[in-house]
């Protein structure tokens, strides 16, 4: 306790209290005696997810201006490393919300900001843990890092990436509307009948749509729009098409690979000996990326079927 009163009055700290919150974990002074009789695992568990210069607390406050006004991401990971490190091995670990937030709120401060905060931190720490309202820091990592790891091996895979669009766009394109037909990813103008009925064709991902005057986009309508293989098109005027714009086309590569990675864990659970509480965690999160309801059509995933719907423009 000497190092923490040493450590904050070094600092200038003028708060009435000594909260949970209010511990220099960062300083090396401090974060010895909290280290000490824990394993050396969770040294690297402060650096990255708790307190520090590179710490992903520190990150977040310094990206959203209401949360950084308070600390509030730090100060809320800090009452949970101080609240769960050392029960780590308890059959009911961790910390419910009410108690952190007592754990971080000052006088005259919104609990409000915390809860975002804490909401925030459990969305995306690499070791912060949730399972029935309680939280706590663990030494291995949680299935939001499995995701995070499998999202960017499949950014690197785009053959995958393009199926997966292709599978829901032709799902979802069964649904007509106010179109005739539609054709659905064309190859070339052979693909897309010569009839006077009007009919929407959309585009594949390979072929996005760019400021550029010799865009994939525009080349392939072009073809489509004035042949049906070696034969002039008679029936030009039914058709419009629809194409991924190029600026938004890695917003949507990146949901797709998000929600394959997720699909993926919920898939290899026995093979990854998830926990339990792992488990609930990529279905909850899998089963809140399924949904659509926010979006007329039935894309899919929630965050896939935004960004699609926001990619693809007429052109």
């Amino acid at each position: 306790m000497a190092a923490v009163i040493h450590g904050l009055w070094e600092k200038g700290d003028r708060n009435p209290l000594i909260l949970p919150a209010s511990i220099p974990i960062e300083d090396t002074r401090v974060q010895f005696e909290l280290t000490r009789y824990l394993s050396d695992n969770w040294t690297p568990v402060i650096e990255k997810d708790v307190d520090g210069p590179n710490a992903f607390p520190n990150q977040l406050d310094g990206e959203i201006p209401n949360l950084g006004k308070y600390a509030a991401c730090r100060r809320v990971a800090r009452t949970i490393y101080l609240g769960s490190a050392p029960t780590a091995t308890a059959a009911n670990k961790g910390l419910e919300d009410r108690r952190i937030k007592l754990g971080c709120v000052m006088p005259g401060e919104s609990t409000a900001v915390f809860g975002d905060a804490l909401r925030r931190l459990a969305a995306s720490s690499t070791y912060l843990y949730q399972d029935h309202g309680r939280y706590w820091y663990s030494t291995q990592p949680t299935v939001t890092k499995i995701a995070d790891d499998r999202a960017d091996q499949y950014k690197r895979e785009p053959d995958k990436i393009g199926k997966e669009v292709e599978k829901r766009l032709k799902l979802d394109l069964r649904k007509e509307g106010e179109f005739s037909r539609i054709h659905p990813l064309p190859q070339s103008g052979q693909d897309v009948p010569d009839d006077m009925d009007s009919r929407l064709v959309v585009l594949d991902i390979e072929h996005a749509y760019s400021k550029d005057a010799e865009n994939p986009a525009t080349v392939l309508a072009k073809s489509i729009f004035e042949s049906r293989g070696n034969t002039p098109r008679l029936y030009r005027n039914t058709l419009v098409f629809l194409a991924v714009d190029q600026a938004r086309l890695q917003d949507l590569e990146e949901a797709v690979a998000r929600y394959l990675a997720w699909e993926s864990i919920i898939n290899d659970q026995t093979a990854l000996n998830l926990q339990p509480s792992q488990v609930k965690q990529a279905e909850r999160i899998a089963q809140d990326d399924n949904r659509a309801g926010d979006i007329p059509r039935g894309f899919g995933s929630y965050d896939v079927c935004r960004c699609c719907c926001s990619g693809y423009k007429w052109l």
